[in-house]
């Protein structure tokens, strides 16, 4: 698949002369975190602008805003390390991948969605520097790689919108792909050997592709191996295997790999592949719905055992896990939670990344009796106190978020709730569940959400009464009669009308 100067070895300095930081300057800046198709499907992983997405030099996964109100904006990046990896979300679902040297200031300006970088304080062939959009540009299909499209069909649904069956239309997307895999790596790996052999890109650069592009392909290896053994996985094996016979070194390991996102993935995904069958699911169901989720508490337990990881991948495999455990508190207990988050203190000492765990997820080692809440103004109470503080009335909780889309769509019907009821002796309370009070209030801005009180939770993660009401998803509704006590702890929905009055008749006319 072409040649190499020179072995790919795993060499990432770091350098004390360098300006620590990368400078990106975004002129007119479009946003590509969530993209509305040609058929007016959309499809997206952000409308909060935090599109730049890097790792840092404690190895952990960035993400930083591009604020597209502004006709130019400046992000700075600070990092120790010679070569950076940064990529910017595109299309919704893609990814641009752009390798930046230590002290580089780029400046994007956009074609349309497309984001061309510049480089204003060296030169660089516009390729090399836009290797991504390169690729995309002269092989892909329809604006995407082959392998992404296998690996994401939906990425050409609105090309294949006259398959109806979603199955088949998936089906005949992979198969059109398929046909040309193998000589599209093949036209990357061409593309990539020609820059550095002309010269035109940095051989640390060339290295940090090679092996992108190789735990690319690990992890769609890993993907399809979870179909039955067909032509689209031996395409991918026998491509894989062609790849690391030209390049035997890409099939070695080293922490420093673990600064890309691709390899870094990639170990995760195989991770998640090898106890596929060992680790449990844990399920949740309510009258409203139910979930799904890996058991992380066993796979952290299963990995504290294992021998042949590095201690740099442990550790990072471990905080990947305990992000699980974090982050899904319908599926593990403030107990649980504490509990993963201690050991994981305890077996790496730390702190850098147990402090980014509490500060992202909120946390403190203790565990609280009462839902705390605050008002829009900023006063705080607790939600005991505010349901008393409405004795004679019946109260109507509304347990949202600003990221919930099925919270928001209930939110008209919840409105004209509030219009028919203004006379009675009901309130309307709509608690949310956000973890910053910017994207709560954004969102009751944004959506309009003026009726009723608005309260946030403030200690979702350590709060006991919170777990004791048991709420595993939002929206989830309750009512509490005129004594304050909670007679209903999952109610209909504002868009059920009739059983929604119907149960609000009970309580009004239960008044003395």
């Amino acid at each position: 698949m072409g040649c190499n100067k020179q072995p790919v070895e795993e060499v990432f300095k770091t350098t004390k002369t360098s300006p620590d930081q990368i400078v990106l300057i975004f002129n007119d800046p479009v946003q590509n975190g969530f993209f509305t198709f040609s058929n007016g499907s959309s499809a997206g992983r952000t409308r909060n602008g935090d599109e730049i997405q890097y790792i840092d030099d404690q190895y952990i996964y960035r993400k930083l805003k591009i604020d597209f109100s502004k006709k130019s904006d400046t992000v700075v990046l600070k990092s120790k390390r010679d070569w950076v990896e940064v990529t910017l979300m595109y299309k919704g679902v893609d990814d641009l991948t752009y390798i930046f040297k230590n002290g580089d200031t780029t400046v994007f300006n956009y074609d349309g969605v497309k984001p061309i970088a510049r480089l204003i304080n060296r030169e660089e062939a516009y390729n090399t520097t836009n290797f991504s959009l390169y690729l995309r540009d002269s092989i892909a299909t329809n604006d995407y790689l082959s392998s992404d499209i296998i690996r994401l069909p939906m990425l050409l649904w609105d090309q294949y919108d006259s398959i109806s069956d979603f199955k088949a239309r998936d089906e005949a997307i992979v198969a059109d792909a398929s046909r040309t895999f193998k000589s599209d790596i093949q036209q990357e790996v061409d593309r990539l050997d020609k820059l550095f052999q002309n010269d035109q890109m940095d051989e640390q650069q060339y290295k940090m592709h090679m092996r992108s592009l190789h735990a690319r392909l690990i992890t769609l290896k890993n993907a399809l191996t979870f179909l039955p053994e067909d032509s689209k996985s031996s395409l991918v094996n026998s491509v894989v295997k062609q790849l690391e016979s030209k390049s035997p070194e890409l099939m070695s390991r080293a922490d420093s790999l673990l600064y890309l996102m691709n390899y870094s993935g990639s170990l995760s995904n195989s991770i998640v592949t090898a106890y596929r069958n060992t680790v449990p699911m844990i399920s949740q169901q309510t009258s409203g719905g139910g979930g799904s989720t890996r058991d992380y508490r066993q796979l952290y337990d299963s990995l504290r055992i294992r021998t042949d990881l590095t201690d740099v991948e442990k550790k990072l495999l471990q905080y990947n896990n305990l992000k699980s455990i974090l982050s899904q508190t319908t599926f593990f207990s403030i107990a649980s939670r504490l509990k993963y988050l201690t050991r994981f203190r305890n077996d790496f000492q730390d702190t850098i990344l147990v402090n980014d765990l509490m500060k992202q997820f909120q946390i403190e080692f203790r565990i609280d009796d009462e839902i705390q809440v605050e008002s829009l103004e900023g006063q705080k109470s607790t939600l005991k106190d505010l349901i008393a503080s409405y004795n004679g009335e019946a109260v109507y909780v509304d347990f949202w978020a600003s990221w919930c889309a099925p919270c928001i769509r209930e939110m008209p019907a919840s409105k004209r709730m509030t219009e028919t009821y203004a006379n009675d002796d009901i309130t309307f309370i709509y608690l949310s569940t956000d973890r910053r009070a910017a994207d709560w209030k954004k969102s009751i801005d944004k959506n309009n959400l003026k009726s009723g009180l608005h309260y946030r939770i403030t200690n979702a993660n350590t709060s006991q009464g919170l777990e004791d009401l048991n709420i595993p998803f939002i929206p989830r509704y309750m009512i509490y009669n005129q004594a304050g006590e909670l007679v209903n702890n999952d109610a209909p929905r504002p868009s059920e009308t009739d059983l929604l009055t119907s149960e609000f008749q009970k309580y009004l006319s239960s008044k003395n």
